[in-house]
């Protein structure tokens, strides 16, 4: 995980892992708690306060979001796409879907990459029913091991490829 990221809805600046942690502990189970999915190396004005400048995200990912709380199809999307990946692939269970992590050996932080990592997420995933967003660099993803109130669950890192293998026998902890 790369820092400075932001954090929570009203996107906040965490500037360091301590910060991030001491952000979990306190909000775990009071509130959804969400974080970028890629940290920036430098901020901007925006004319109102200092804000990250999205162009200098630490793209160290591809990533999907599927949604359908209690739609079967959602967990053979996720299994479909996780089978259609190669390399480290992270699964986490978010209480009304599932977010598929692609790691990348490597980050990239060139301009024109962010066209072409939508164009490879769209491409992975876009014959995919319950695909709800893909991983761009202004988006906010749930943070695994913090509870969802409106959901009343959890967000859990799953075995991508167990579930992969039978993601309707797979047994979400």
């Amino acid at each position: 995980v790369h820092f400075p990221r932001e954090i929570g809805l009203k996107r906040a600046s965490c500037d360091n892992p301590a910060a991030f942690k001491r952000y979990v502990l306190k909000m775990w189970d009071k509130t959804a708690c969400y974080t970028s999915l890629y940290g920036f190396s430098e901020r901007k004005w925006n004319g109102r306060r200092m804000v990250f400048d999205y162009q200098t995200a630490i793209i160290d990912r591809a990533w999907w979001d599927f949604d359908g709380l209690d739609d079967p199809q959602v967990k053979n999307d996720a299994a479909t796409l996780i089978n259609r990946l190669e390399g480290t692939v992270l699964a986490v269970a978010t209480g009304r879907g599932f977010h598929i992590h692609q790691l990348f050996k490597e980050p990239v932080r060139e301009d024109r990459w962010p066209t072409e990592l939508v164009r490879y997420e769209r491409e992975m995933a876009g014959d995919l029913a319950t695909l709800d967003c893909i991983g761009t660099v202004d988006r906010l993803c749930r943070i695994p091991g913090t509870y969802n109130p409106k959901r009343k669950r959890f967000a859990v890192v799953i075995d991508a490829r167990r579930f992969a293998a039978d993601p309707h026998g797979y047994e979400i902890p």
